[in-house]
């Protein structure tokens, strides 16, 4: 009740949706509250997707997530949904907010209800083959859609390689200071490992090859968990709240890490190279299909793939440190986090050569 009290304030000082009927939590996601609610309005009830945002997530970080789905909407890509304006014609209403130690703003958005079932979570089965190409085709024309577009106010964050030079340092801190946990241990066990993984990055991936590779705002977290499927299409892309500019071929790397990676009790951190195919044939096609830039991968974004899958996990490994050192994390969730990416690290490292016989078929 004290939600539905709280949502419907919202909904009577910020928007024009009618009378509010029904809320329900909603429980995927990590980081922000979510809500389905359902108003009355004319006779009729209509369901929407109601986003409480994190309070450390920066208004301006807010303001460019949903510039971007308002500019999806714009130039016609139909998987995303829409956001709804309020009353002041905004994409967001910033309302008061109640925390431990005090009074703040926060920022609340309202979204059309995506059809579909929300099928999968990001780190659990694989999704079936058509499945996994179909959404290679969506990230194409997510892509394709998007090339071209910038917003001024995006903000400032470091590059992927950028990024590598970083976690060095950050990396050291935490094996030097590990906590009395398995996962303190399991980190500070494998901190050399994973820091000579980080040297040979920084090597190989230079600025020079990095700065020729095409960049765009990409989605950032393209996992089946941010999608709703119907009979093995998808049918609904939702949640870039890691979008920013980068390479294109690191969010197809991160994309192949979620869906060609296996979550599987034996198997976990190990890369599925007939799914990657499935996945990177699913792209190719759907790229050569739309005859417009930024166009298939490249030569050079097929040659260091495999190192932008290595950075991209990396990345999902610095995500889990953070979570768990910085915020109240069960130690036994977060440890299978950890030992699945330390894992796909080392798959990485032993299958060089075979990836690279995979991805040489789409070369040009």
């Amino acid at each position: 009740m004290a939600e539905f009290t709280r949502i419907k304030k919202i909904l009577d000082q910020h928007y024009s949706l009618g009378e509010l009927v029904d809320v329900q939590m909603n429980y995927r996601g990590y980081i922000n509250e979510s809500y389905e609610i359902k108003t009355l309005q004319k006779g009729r009830e209509t369901r929407y997707l109601l986003r409480w945002f994190h309070p450390d997530t920066s208004k301006e970080a807010i303001k460019f997530e949903l510039e971007l789905y308002a500019e999806l909407q714009k130039r016609n890509f139909e998987l995303t949904p829409g956001v709804i304006q309020t009353k002041d014609n905004s994409y967001y209403a910033e309302v008061t907010d109640y925390l431990e130690g005090g009074i703040r703003p926060a920022f609340v958005t309202i979204f059309t209800f995506l059809p579909g079932e929300d099928k999968y979570e990001w780190n659990g089965r694989f999704c079936t083959e058509r499945e996994i190409a179909d959404a290679a085709q969506v990230l194409a024309l997510y892509h394709q859609t998007i090339h071209g577009w910038s917003y001024d106010d995006e903000p400032k964050e470091p590059s992927i390689i950028e990024l590598m030079a970083e976690y060095q340092n950050k990396w050291e801190k935490y094996s030097l200071n590990p906590d009395q946990t398995e996962f303190g241990r399991f980190f500070s066990d494998n901190f050399e490992f994973l820091s000579n993984i980080l040297d040979r990055l920084q090597r190989s991936l230079t600025p020079d090859f990095y700065n020729q590779m095409p960049k765009l705002v990409i989605h950032g977290d393209f996992h089946p968990g941010n999608m709703k499927f119907q009979a093995e299409n998808v049918m609904g892309l939702f949640d870039p709240d890691w979008s920013r500019t980068e390479t294109r071929s690191f969010d197809i790397a991160l994309a192949a890490n979620y869906f060609c990676t296996s979550w599987e009790e034996g198997s976990s951190g190990e890369m599925s190279l007939e799914l990657l195919e499935v996945f990177l044939r699913g792209y190719q096609d759907k790229m050569g299909d739309l005859v417009a830039d930024p166009g298939r991968l490249n030569n050079l974004e097929l040659r260091f793939l495999l190192q932008m899958i290595q950075a991209g996990n990396l990345y999902l490994i610095d995500w889990t440190l953070d979570s768990f050192y910085q915020t109240d994390s069960p130690v036994e969730e977060y440890l299978g986090y950890l030992k699945h990416m330390v894992r796909l690290s080392e798959w990485i490292e032993e299958n060089a050569i075979i990836f690279s016989e995979t991805t040489s078929g789409f070369k040009e």
